[in-house]
């Protein structure tokens, strides 16, 4: 497939994986000691914290609440137990990707209803590695219908990322 080809839904041959991808090749090329609990550079390295350290997951950036009653959203009724969003984080995917706003309905995740499911659960949803994609299923105040909105999991580009594995090699000089 050519770069214009289109991707299937699931896929992550994505601008985030590919900086994933090139990070762990950047690690591996800077001579990172791997057989302890916890990497150590054996070397200094020119690796740049701007890239995701690979055991850090991905949050979607949106804070949730659960009404507790039945209410009316732009005049569709929605149950108790239903997850509303309270707030979206500055910077964080859904802001930076235009997936949703305060006071959003989000009513599935991955296809799956969520209204009723423990917070740890639908919160666990909204995280994952970088490059993986969630679908949103979302009333907004722009439609009565679901909207699907689809997000990749990416890391913040002006995030500097704070690992012990990373920042000990870039503090030497």
């Amino acid at each position: 497939a050519g770069a214009g080809a289109a991707r299937m839904h699931g896929q992550t041959d994505d601008l985030a994986t590919r900086h994933l991808e090139q990070a762990r090749r950047d690690v591996d090329s800077a001579g990172m000691v791997t057989g302890r609990s916890e990497a150590q550079p054996s070397a200094r390295s020119s690796y740049s914290s701007r890239y995701t350290p690979r055991e850090e997951e991905i949050d979607a950036g949106v804070h949730l609440t659960v009404e507790p009653e039945k209410f009316t959203y732009n005049g569709v009724e929605h149950a108790a137990g239903t997850f509303r969003v309270a707030r979206v984080e500055k910077d964080g995917v859904c802001e930076r990707q235009g997936a949703c706003l305060q006071g959003d309905v989000i009513v599935a995740i991955g296809g799956k209803a969520i209204a009723g499911q423990p917070m740890e659960e639908v919160t666990g949803m909204l995280r994952g590695r970088p490059g993986q994609s969630i679908v949103l299923g979302i009333y907004s105040d722009q439609s009565r219908e679901i909207i699907n909105r689809h997000l990749v999991l990416a890391p913040n580009p002006n995030k500097v990322y704070d690992s012990a594995r990373f920042s000990s090699a870039s503090s030497r000089r």
